[in-house]
């Protein structure tokens, strides 16, 4: 879960960046503040994505990635720059990938990873071992949440109650119920149902939609603070697929990012108003 403030921490970097920039082509004075501000967060931000890398996540990895590209796709202005930055990023990892200067056990790791979970739907036929025990395991738990839905599809069988219920819809030989899905999705599903998945995704869709609005803010440090927390969604949404990062008091975090999102949203709509009169 640390991943989550990865995007916020680049952002806030870049951010610190380009407001020290515009201050010096106005001033043509060195703002050691931002630019201290700006190697603050680029430390942090090297420091979380190194913590993410080390601890041999594959779930953490791809949440990673996939809310650091969200992110840098994010920050220019107009959609044909981000193509072209979206290009070359493709480029050069295709590159990479393709003259094998990728570290092997980091390839080998996802692909063995993707392998596994598109190879079957149901793992109850599938011989396990010391390779594939704790992908087989994580599917395992993924069916268990399934039939509790099925057989609970409005209401579920309770927020809170995976663990009290699993007994009654396990799959052979995986008796400990873990204490979630590991899968946040599947977990709702369980749990509440259609009625909690629905209500979910559009808590969720609706969150996304406030933190788009404020990349119109006047602030261009507010505005890749905004671009930074849609990646920290994004990041939330991707590993969701295959945990759940609500624990540990994580909750608290989003809090303050939510009510950060209603404070630039309020400024972002109160300039809006003003520009209009």
């Amino acid at each position: 879960f640390m991943g989550l403030l990865a995007p916020l921490a680049f952002a806030a970097a870049t951010g610190y960046a380009v407001r020290g920039w515009r201050l010096y082509r106005h001033t043509r004075q060195r703002p050691w503040i931002n630019i201290v501000q700006t190697l603050f967060y680029a430390a942090a931000f090297a420091l979380i994505s190194s913590g993410v890398v080390l601890s041999w996540s594959r779930g953490a990895w791809l949440a990673l990635g996939v809310a650091l590209l969200v992110t840098v796709l994010l920050i220019p202005r107009k959609v044909w720059q981000s193509c072209v930055l979206l290009l070359m990023l493709l480029v050069l990892v295709g590159g990479l990938a393709l003259s094998g200067r990728l570290p092997a056990t980091i390839t080998d790791r996802i692909a063995s990873a993707s392998q596994e979970l598109f190879a079957f739907d149901d793992v109850r036929g599938v011989d396990i071992n010391s390779v594939n025990y704790a992908v087989v395991e994580r599917l395992a738990h993924w069916q268990a949440a399934l039939n509790m839905g099925r057989s609970h599809w409005w209401l579920g069988v309770g927020f809170g109650n995976y663990e009290n219920a699993y007994d009654q819809h396990r799959l052979l030989y995986w008796h400990e119920a873990l204490g979630h899905a590991h899968n946040y999705y599947l977990n709702i599903f369980a749990e509440t149902g259609m009625m909690g998945v629905t209500t979910y995704v559009i808590m969720w869709v609706s969150n996304l939609w406030f933190t788009w609005r404020i990349r119109s803010h006047p602030d261009p440090l507010a505005r890749l603070i905004s671009i930074g927390l849609f990646g920290t969604w994004t990041y939330l949404a991707v590993h969701s697929l295959t945990d759940n990062l609500y624990v540990n008091n994580v909750f608290i975090h989003l809090g303050v990012m939510l009510g950060i999102i209603a404070v630039l949203y309020s400024q972002t709509w109160q300039s809006i108003k003003q520009t209009k009169l």
